[in-house]
């Protein structure tokens, strides 16, 4: 595989869920509302912040896979070190999900915002999340509390659905030289 070309297949995939998402958002009147910054008349401006509010979703998500690729989410509780986690957490937090259609506000709002950026005793994640498991407390800054945190902000199911899906065709690696990593994958 071309790695030039995989990057562009991806990120020209990935640039149509953005635009799916933003639109979603854009056209829900209740979204729109929250989001959009009113005191601009240029349309465009004016739902800049509803792109972004999206971009950070997107761009979490996509973080949270290179964390499952190493191991490190759905840590056995049991488990010292950070191996040994679900190499696809976040596709089956979603299966798992009784609410997919709420997927966001009742699973997705408390990985960022209660378990990624707090710490917890012995980085135990809440059983909403997985029974007996860990997963890291992060301090960078990407799951800082935001207008997501206060209000609930939910898509379709298949909006979450064939995004997982998407994600799942690319092999997620932080280093796309290493010898022992056999398929070409996306990088961040």
């Amino acid at each position: 595989f071309s790695v030039e070309k995989l990057n562009k297949d991806f990120f020209k995939t990935y640039k149509e869920f953005n635009e799916r998402f933003w639109k979603y958002l854009a056209e829900n009147k209740t979204y729109h509302n929250l989001l959009a910054d009113e005191k601009q008349t240029d349309e465009d401006k004016k739902q800049k912040p509803i792109r972004d509010f999206t971009k950070k979703l997107l761009g979490r998500i996509v973080f949270l896979h290179f964390l499952q690729k190493k191991g490190w989410l759905g840590v056995p509780a049991s488990t010292i070190d950070w191996i040994d986690g679900d190499p696809r957490f976040l596709q089956n937090l979603f299966q798992n999900s009784k609410q997919k259609d709420k997927f966001h506000s009742a699973a997705l709002k408390s990985l960022f915002f209660e378990t990624l950026n707090r710490k917890r005793k012995n980085d135990l994640a809440p059983a909403t999340l997985g029974k007996d498991i860990k997963i890291p407390y992060l301090n960078g800054g990407l799951f800082d509390k935001d207008i997501a945190f206060d209000h609930d902000f939910d898509f379709p199911q298949d909006y979450f659905s064939n995004l997982l899906d998407f994600f799942e065709q690319y092999n997620f690696t932080i280093d796309e030289n290493d010898p022992y990593d056999s398929k070409v994958g996306i990088d961040p």
